[in-house]
């Protein structure tokens, strides 16, 4: 089954904390989890030194953070510390400005995921799937792209935006959106906050003019 995975396939494993099987080890923790009982094995060979990395950096999935003896904490690491910059120079820009600085980072995101050297390899207006995406390094692109905007993404995102283009355009609309009606103009004085103790002290004449003067706002 992972007799085609390709060098992106293996980085991509090593990011997530776990070193790849070959053939050989896999049937071999394959016999051993028949013959163990346990009613769920997994078969997986950890990378604890990537755990521990990912504890210190507060970056651990729960499900895995009973594996490594590491220290939580909520620092950034380098990686994070950059995504941080990445937010703060986004929130400063705005219009076409801010499309381009999405655009730049989606490609140089998407050429990361899919292992390339440059950007020169991810066009703007080829689909996802073409480039190469697949269900998982999609949702990697996602996680990646939600840290550096701040934005929480779905899981369809390339597949609801298939183009680097596209998904700019989006993000710009989640960071960027349009703005809201004009805020509605003061309310006369007679309708603004009344206390309760006030209202209970109304003559029924006010406190029916009260009640129709609120209702028009």
């Amino acid at each position: 089954m992972t007799a085609q995975l390709a060098t992106t396939d293996h980085a991509r494993v090593s990011r997530g904390g776990m070193h790849t099987l070959t053939a050989e080890q896999g049937l071999a923790l394959f016999d051993a989890a028949l013959a163990g009982g346990e009613p769920q094995p997994l078969a997986v060979r950890f990378d604890t030194t990537a755990l521990r990395e990912q504890a210190r950096a507060g970056t651990l999935v729960p499900l895995l953070r009973g594996l490594v003896t590491a220290p939580m904490r909520r620092q950034a690491d380098s990686g994070q510390r950059q995504a941080l910059r990445q937010a703060d120079a986004l929130a400063g820009l705005t219009g076409e400005e801010l499309e381009q600085a999405l655009l730049d980072l989606v490609r140089s995101e998407a050429a990361l995921v899919l292992g390339h050297g440059s950007v020169d390899g991810i066009d703007p207006e080829r689909g996802f799937l073409d480039l190469g995406f697949d269900s998982l390094t999609a949702l990697e692109f996602r996680n990646r792209l939600g840290t550096a905007t701040g934005l929480r993404l779905t899981a369809t995102v390339i597949f609801d935006h298939p183009s680097p283009a596209a998904l700019a355009v989006q993000l710009r609309t989640l960071l960027e959106p349009e703005p809201g009606p004009e805020t509605p103009a003061e309310a006369p004085a007679a309708a603004q906050a009344v206390s309760d103790s006030e209202i209970d002290a109304m003559e029924l004449d006010k406190l029916v003019q009260f009640a129709l003067e609120s209702a028009d706002l």
